[in-house]
């Protein structure tokens, strides 16, 4: 027997735990069939069943098993239920033998497991991951644009999630950032304004600021970044016409219209008015996207696509966050790049072409709208008055804050403003009172009040400024571990422990006011009140939190970025089809969770969501018709086909091979290199991910799978080999049929006949991008299933999924657990997964009904 073979299953099934036919002791089985590989002398993989068995026999079965001995039963229990022990080239217990086992040792780990939970609970005591706490200091303190999680170390990640207790440890660096990132938020929670005036304070609130660029100025930005990009004298510049700024071409730094920098941090709305020309009746989508003077420029700032009407003018109306310093492109996205535009037309002027077009107004931005003052100061300082920062530091130190000559000269234009208190050791009291039940998410025992209002009257003491002495009390709020961590004990939680549980589930974040009155008036605690709370946060726009930090670890979105494809081999690939891809992929998981569609369209469906870039990408409709449209024919054509940049629902055609995750461009791009695919790798992604068995890395010695190019070898006549040596046999079982099954999506997620080469050798044209390249061999698909389905497709191979789907909800089940309770799933806890399993079944298996029996559940109330 290899060492392979030991190597742990992943759970495809269970059984029931009660008395059967054939009932033995565990230590019998093992030693009439474990013992010949898993004894106690030099036993297989470092698995000694025989010690195992006699400790379990010399202190009972009812006796609890320890942590380790818990974990190698359960791995032993996975690998009998799933027939792959003992190896088929062993001798083989009787059927009733088997179950026999399975029941008495099942009946064992259910009790150990159930009892460690009620002692210890079923999750370690949990803090708040780097990006909770970002968000948590985001709505606490009302900094929407707040960016810490960079200070802080990168978290584990357990069983697929950074939010599983285990892998959530503290280190002296954590402690060293917390500080860090508690000073910045405090910082940055304090509002900045310019100053009106040198001979008084101001303290009066200013009207929100109307900031605008007319289309002559955004002409002549334009024009000067052309000049220092390079561009000076090219023909595809933007000119001014009838008072429009008339753009042709598109570029992130010189082929955009901007807004002004902002002078103060806050929420702004912009305005602009844009006409389409020369479209031939199809919208032209444009990106709103946030840029700074800090580089680079990327499409992760992206915050808003709008298609502009082909017939009249289209006026964008946003409202968005933004930091001082920071400005408003509005870029067309789908106009052709400037050297690309110069290569088409050599010899023409651009007002001569008629080329499609957009004409920009003035882009008028109003804001900060928040009021004074913010919301932000508003949170941690109530209502005291405030003066400049200069001013609070001049005063503390008894000097009169206008003798200084050199506050004149400019530096101070801009100040933070700090607050001053009425009455100071008492104001310092009550904010503290007010503050510490918000930022400690429930009720706060009156010793710990008492410990931070001793912490800010001794820096009073001590003759810091009031703001100062404040600053220092809340960081260390915040540094607190009554803010750091989930305050849960064993057993059924409390309502407190609930409505945090709940909140930073789905808004990965605190509870807001209305859910913690529900946990202190005892609604939350029962089912309707739970349901109802459950229902207005999935609601709530803070939801989008969950979807895209649930899905950018259950389907590795957050690894979108980790290579970058050849962009020789695949220049279609660009920062427009990154962002379609990965919104595709998010607003799909949110459509089902919306309408609580079936989980069961995470594997195939006849809808997706779509814009024009990615209906192109993946070849779906027809050709766009002649621009403009020479018959109704054409124009009618053109009203039924997806076009423009907001992203939409849309109905496949029959036929398509898109529907389902496992054909999304985002998916296929994070299973990829850069270069080229690999069965095996994707292939392990669907197993780990969607089917929910997790095969182990190969070993070191097996070499690695590529396609080979030159056409000598194809993949299937290597992974041949594989299946069969008998260390990679069984895990190949699984392994490949999902791969084989996406061959034919290349590393961005388009289809192919083929591999593509990369010199010589037959070229073919790319229909839906109109360019060639090298054909390489074709590519194979088709397999045959773990139980022996053969499927010819990835048609069929979805098809073959979804006829046994019990394996993929309960996967699905198991995922949402962890990443809601900060605990991985356990051998108790396997009754109730089936259960839910059960319940979601009988109502169509809709991910909205998922979500609220996994909240409703044991393993979700209790710790």
């Amino acid at each position: 027997m290899t060492a392979a073979r030991a190597i742990v299953a992943c759970l495809l099934s269970t059984v029931p735990l009660g008395t059967v036919a054939g009932d033995e002791p565990v230590a019998a089985f093992v030693r009439r069939t474990c013992i010949d590989c898993h004894g106690s002398t030099d036993p297989e993989a470092g698995l000694n069943l025989e010690g195992l068995a006699k400790a379990m026999a010399a202190t009972g079965h009812d006796a609890p098993l320890d942590g380790p001995s818990l974990t190698t039963w359960e791995r032993v229990f996975d690998r009998v239920t799933a027939g792959e022990m003992p190896p088929a080239d062993s001798g083989q217990p009787s059927p009733e033998d088997r179950r026999g086992f399975l029941s008495r040792l099942g009946e064992t780990l259910a009790r150990s497991s159930r009892q460690r939970q009620r002692t210890d609970g079923r999750t370690a005591l949990r803090r708040l991951n780097r990006h909770e706490y970002e968000n948590t200091l985001r709505d606490l303190l009302q900094v929407p644009l707040l960016d810490v999680a960079d200070l802080l170390p990168e978290d584990s990640v357990t069983a697929g999630f950074d939010t599983v207790a285990r892998g959530l440890g503290v280190s002296a660096v954590h402690l060293q950032q917390y500080q860090l990132a508690a000073a910045t938020a405090i910082e940055a929670a304090l509002p900045t304004r310019p100053m009106t005036g040198v001979r008084s304070a101001p303290t009066l609130p200013a009207p929100p600021m109307r900031l605008s660029m007319t289309p002559a100025e955004n002409i002549s930005a334009l024009i000067w970044a052309m000049n220092a990009f390079g561009q000076r004298g090219k023909k595809w510049r933007p000119w001014l016409e009838n008072g429009e700024a008339i753009v042709t071409s598109r570029n992130p730094s010189i082929g955009s219209v901007t807004s002004q920098f902002v002078p103060l941090t806050g929420r702004y709305r912009i305005r602009c008015r844009i006409r389409a020309v020369n479209t031939g009746g199809l919208p032209l989508p444009v990106t709103l996207s946030t840029f700074t003077n800090k580089p680079p420029f990327n499409f992760e700032q992206v915050r808003g696509v709008h298609d502009i009407a082909a017939d009249g003018s289209t006026e964008i109306v946003q409202e968005l966050d933004l930091a001082r310093g920071e400005r408003v492109h509005l870029v067309p996205w789908s106009l052709a790049a400037s050297g690309t535009m110069e290569a088409r037309c050599k010899d023409c002027e651009p007002e001569d072409a008629e080329l499609p077009a957009l004409a920009f107004g003035s882009v008028h931005l109003e804001g900060p709208l928040d009021g004074w003052p913010s919301p932000s100061y508003r949170a941690i300082y109530d209502e005291l008055p405030q003066v400049p920062k200069s001013v609070a530091i001049a005063a503390a130190a008894g000097r009169p804050w206008m003798s200084n000559a050199s506050f004149y000269d400019g530096r101070y234009a801009q100040d933070v403003m700090v607050p001053v208190p009425l009455v100071g050791k008492a104001d310092a009291a009550r904010l503290l009172r007010r503050f510490l039940p918000r930022a400690f998410r429930g009720p706060v025992a009156e010793d710990v009040l008492a410990s931070f209002v001793a912490e800010a009257h001794a820096n009073l003491d001590a003759g810091m400024p009031f703001f100062e002495a404040m600053a220092r009390t809340y960081q260390s709020v915040l540094c607190s571990p009554h803010f750091l961590y989930l305050r849960e004990r064993p057993g059924r939680l409390d309502g407190f422990a609930i409505a945090n549980r709940l909140s930073y589930f789905l808004w990965r974040s605190q509870p807001d006011d209305r859910l913690l009155a529900a946990a202190a008036s005892g609604r939350l605690a029962t089912p309707e009140g739970l349901r109802e709370e459950t229902e207005r946060l999935l609601d709530d726009p803070k939801s989008r939190r969950f979807v895209d930090d649930f899905t950018g670890q259950w389907l590795d979105l957050r690894e979108i970025d980790a290579t970058t494809p050849d962009p020789r081999a695949y220049p279609e690939y660009d920062p427009v089809l990154r962002y379609s891809a990965l919104e595709e992929t998010r607003l799909f998981f949110a459509e089902i969770l919306r309408g609580d569609r079936s989980v069961l369209e995470f594997v195939d469906s006849d809808w997706t969501m779509l814009n024009e870039r990615l209906s192109r990408h993946y070849g779906l409709f027809a050709e766009l018709p002649p621009t403009p449209p020479a018959t109704p024919e054409q124009a009618e054509a053109i009203r039924t086909l997806v076009v423009g940049g907001e992203i939409r629902r849309v109905g496949l055609p029959a036929g398509s091979p898109r529907g389902g995750l496992l054909t999304q461009a985002s998916i296929l791009k994070v299973t990829a290199d850069g270069t080229r695919t690999s069965p095996v790798i994707r292939g392990a992604w669907v197993c780990k991910r969607i089917l929910g068995v997790d095969p182990p890395m190969p070993p070191a010695s097996v070499a690695k799978i590529e396609p080979d190019i030159r056409g000598t070898t194809t993949i299937r006549e290597q992974l041949a080999k594989h299946s069969t040596d008998p260390s990679c046999a069984s895990c190949h079982r699984h392994i490949d049929p999902p791969g084989f099954a996406l061959e034919t999506f290349d590393v961005i997620g388009g289809y192919r006949d083929f591999y593509r080469g990369t010199s010589g050798g037959r070229q073919e044209v790319l229909v839906n991008y109109g360019r060639r390249v090298v054909r390489g061999p074709d590519v194979e698909q088709g397999h045959v299933m773990p139980d022996g389905r053969p499927f010819a497709d990835v048609e069929e191979y979805k098809a073959r999924l979804l006829a046994q789907p019990d394996p993929i909800v309960r996967n699905l089940v198991g995922k949402l657990v962890t990443f809601a309770t900060g605990g991985e799933v356990q051998f108790a806890d396997r009754p109730e997964l089936d259960r839910i399993v059960r319940d979601v079944a009988a109502n169509h298996h809709g991910l909205r009904s998922m979500i609220h029996a996994v909240v409703q559940s044991r393993m979700f109330l209790e710790k």
